[in-house]
């Protein structure tokens, strides 16, 4: 009887781990969509254009630009640049999303411990200035960026993501 108890309590422990792990690895999706309808819910017609780079290319951009290194202790990683084009307005509102996935939460802490030890929430030596925000999401730190961020949207969405304040920010 106690073998079947643990056996069901294993099962349970496993799935929710599961859930967690597809639930992490998802969430470069979900702030995709967040940043859509944020940018453009009040248009009939807009545009998306999702753009894929080289991962090598992409990490040593990363590596680069925050100053800080991200990918040495990341088990995975997800990125995206997403741009979206509001018609009819001819500037394409762009966000790139960072999600990295760490053994576990203690390790993401101390990653966005010396993200958030910068003054600046700016990327390094980049030819257009872009502007970041970070937070932690479990074993996950999760990077948005953009280059538009003087659009008062952009900027909004950006600053509903900043974790200068505390370990873990509330996405929108």
């Amino acid at each position: 009887m106690v073998w079947r108890v643990c056996l069901v309590s294993a099962l349970i422990f496993v799935a929710d781990r599961g859930r967690a792990q597809a639930c992490e690895a998802k969430l470069a999706e979900r702030i995709q969509a967040d940043f859509i309808t944020h940018v453009a819910s009040d248009r009939d017609e807009y545009e998306v254009c999702e753009v894929h780079s080289k991962k090598e290319s992409k990490v040593a951009f990363l590596k680069r630009s925050f100053g800080v290194d991200l990918f040495s202790k990341a088990e995975t990683y997800e990125s995206k640049e997403v741009f979206v084009k509001r018609e009819p307005d001819s500037i394409d509102l762009h966000l790139g999303i960072l999600v990295l996935h760490y053994p576990n939460e203690k390790t993401a802490a101390k990653i966005l411990s010396r993200i958030n030890k910068r003054d600046r929430r700016y990327f390094e030596r980049t030819v257009v200035l872009t502007r970041y925000s970070v937070y932690r999401a479990g074993k996950s730190v999760v990077a948005i960026y953009s280059e538009k961020f003087r659009d008062h949207r952009v900027r909004m969405f950006l600053d509903s993501f900043d974790s200068r304040d505390g370990d873990q920010a509330r996405p929108p």
